[in-house]
């Protein structure tokens, strides 16, 4: 009969390597890339060895460390996908002989079948979080939303066009002046081109006061729009050479109304959930897990 393999260490290898055969190994991987991507500013390490009071050096499945180690938090692992036990009483006792020894901030049991109830009474009177990582079902999407679908419309607006009339007969030919000087038209006129609208709110480049001045909105029917500006007391004025006053502006464009529809979720594969940390259960999509990697030198989750 062919050895029997577990669907976490099926699952693993669909996103990370490893030449190890030990039993559990894989799904203490998993276990530290769910951390990782809880704890993401905190070093996340598997298969770590410490040293406990005793003197004696422990294996640790998951080892979280923030704050430059001020806080520390350990985490044992079991898969038990191919028996489907439960973690039971001697398991927590083990761990909790363990914890003593090293005295972290936080300690976790992991499993993917739960935990018996004589378990469950002596992991929460010694202060030991119990944890399940398991598979995620079809019927875990039960008051879940699958996809969210975002229908957007939009209101663009055409490249605008101005309309300039000048107070004075001369003024349109010193703005030209001022321009052939500095080499540039008033025609195709760049946000970096020194062209600036004076007004009592203060001074600003051409292309700007322009978009500023703009009137549209959602409601704002497709089709031509113009409109005036009250120039009453605004100037336009070529880099520093002199302002000149202004008798009418106009601004026209197209509007144009476009509809988009974002799908979030749509691509998204779940493929864990994760249970008892916090009040609310976190859904490990395929992403999650494919941007994470171990460090074999260091055995840090990267």
């Amino acid at each position: 009969m062919p050895k029997q393999i577990s669907r976490y260490d099926e699952l693993h290898d669909l996103y990370s390597e490893i030449l190890s055969t030990k039993s559990g190994t894989r799904y203490e991987r998993l276990a530290a890339f769910v951390f990782k991507d809880l704890e993401q500013s905190g070093t996340v390490i598997h298969d770590l060895k410490l040293r406990g009071d005793s003197g004696v050096l422990h294996q640790i499945d998951v080892t979280i460390e923030r704050n430059g180690k001020r806080q520390r938090t350990l985490v044992e692992c079991k898969d038990f996908d191919i028996s489907g036990d439960k973690v039971g009483l001697d398991v927590i006792r083990n761990f909790y002989g363990v914890k003593a020894d090293i005295n972290p901030d936080e300690a976790y049991i992991v499993t993917c079948n739960g935990f018996t109830k004589d378990a469950e009474l002596y992991a929460k009177s010694k202060q030991i979080g119990l944890v399940i990582l398991r598979e995620f079902r079809e019927s875990d999407w039960e008051g879940r939303l699958r996809q969210i679908d975002i229908h957007i419309n939009m209101v663009v607006p055409s490249q605008p066009r101005i309309h300039i009339e000048f107070k004075q007969d001369d003024d349109p030919q010193k703005i030209a002046n001022d321009l052939q000087t500095l080499g540039i038209s008033l025609n195709r006129l760049g946000r970096d081109q020194p062209v600036f609208f004076n007004t009592p709110e203060g001074r600003f480049q051409a292309n700007d006061f322009v978009e500023r001045n703009m009137k549209f909105s959602v409601s704002t029917p497709p089709g031509a729009v113009e409109h005036d500006v009250d120039v009453s007391n605004i100037t336009l004025e070529v880099d520093n050479l002199g302002s000149v006053e202004l008798k009418c502006l106009k601004i026209s464009y197209e509007i144009v109304h476009t509809e988009e529809t974002i799908e979030i979720g749509a691509n998204k594969i779940a493929k864990l959930l994760l249970q008892g940390l916090g009040s609310d259960n976190k859904v490990i999509w395929d992403d999650d897990l494919r941007r994470f990697r171990v460090d074999e030198a260091t055995r840090e989750v990267l």
